[in-house]
């Protein structure tokens, strides 16, 4: 399935395994790779910044011939790490970087200067423009229904919107897009391709707790909530009754990333779960290519009706 954002970043399928804070892992983007598609991970999932390094580095390597990359996201606003961490990433020319929560600016010229590709994480047409003056090469749509900081919009709105103000930028579609018909709903409606996040958690790359991929299989479209006990900003979850438990205990706290990311390491996964709405399409445990093999057949019989 061809689309600007394969020929862009000389990949088989249209798809971005989204990065997911304290879940992906390097195995995971590995998977990716093989896969066929983008893989993400948040460079805070690194405490060791000689690690980071060495990290990308090696999937550097590791994708040379195959029909998949991967990228780094970078938190621009609230991380502590921001500096060092742009700093590796442009002396290890990591290929794609998507950039969150912050003027992208900085960011696009250092991972310009080298050759990379920068996608731009919006949730509106505000950031949408910000990110496109400052030149990323595309958007990460971010709408209602995904993990994470999700955005408020809906993307049958959003991306026509974004199609006919941007016609040239790379737009990538991200919230509940777990089923097949989903990307080609996505593909239909102006966007290069989609991000989903949430059905990986529970594949057996994951290194998430039993406890959290059974918190995923058992959860419904209405167990997800929004909290800002992790980043200050509203981010989705499983609303089990631990996560009910700690957040009130918590509802009185300024939070910001460093004391969210405290939070996450001491509750090793038990009071927080984090995920989007596409928990209602995962049923089973699977590995990623298994996964994505699948994703792709569902959407190809829904093109070919």
């Amino acid at each position: 399935m061809e689309t600007k954002f394969t020929k862009l970043l000389n990949i088989e399928h249209p798809i971005l395994m989204a990065p997911m804070f304290l879940v992906s892992n390097k195995e995971m983007l590995k998977a990716a790779i093989d896969s066929g598609i983008l893989g993400a991970i948040p460079t805070l999932n690194y405490r060791d910044l000689e690690q980071l390094r060495s990290d990308i580095l090696e999937l550097k390597q590791y994708s040379e011939g195959k029909k998949g990359t991967f990228a780094l996201n970078l938190i621009v606003v609230g991380n502590p790490f921001f500096h060092a961490h742009l700093q590796i990433i442009e002396e290890t020319k990591a290929p794609v970087v998507i950039t969150s929560l912050g003027n992208p600016d900085g960011v696009i010229s250092k991972v310009h200067s080298y050759g990379g590709i920068v996608l731009s994480d919006i949730v509106n047409l505000k950031f949408a423009e910000k990110a496109a003056t400052a030149g990323a090469d595309g958007f990460v749509v971010v709408g209602c229904g995904a993990g994470g900081h999700a955005g408020n919009n809906n993307l049958f709105t959003l991306i026509p919107s974004l199609r006919r103000l941007y016609p040239n930028m790379l737009i990538v579609a991200a919230g509940g897009l777990a089923y097949g018909e989903s990307m080609v709903a996505a593909l239909a409606l102006g966007a290069d391709g989609v991000s989903i996040g949430t059905p990986f958690i529970t594949c057996r790359e994951s290194k998430v707790s039993a406890e959290y991929k059974q918190a995923v299989l058992n959860a419904r479209i209405d167990d997800i909530v929004f909290t800002r006990i992790l980043s200050g900003k509203p981010s989705a979850v499983i609303n089990t009754e631990k996560f009910q438990e700690l957040e009130k205990s918590l509802q009185n706290n300024d939070m910001n990333f460093v004391s969210g990311m405290k939070i996450l390491s001491k509750a090793d996964y038990g009071n927080v779960y984090m995920a989007g709405q596409s928990v209602e399409a995962i049923t089973t445990e699977t590995t990623i290519g298994e996964w994505i093999t699948e994703y792709i057949k569902r959407a190809e019989s829904v093109q070919l009706k």
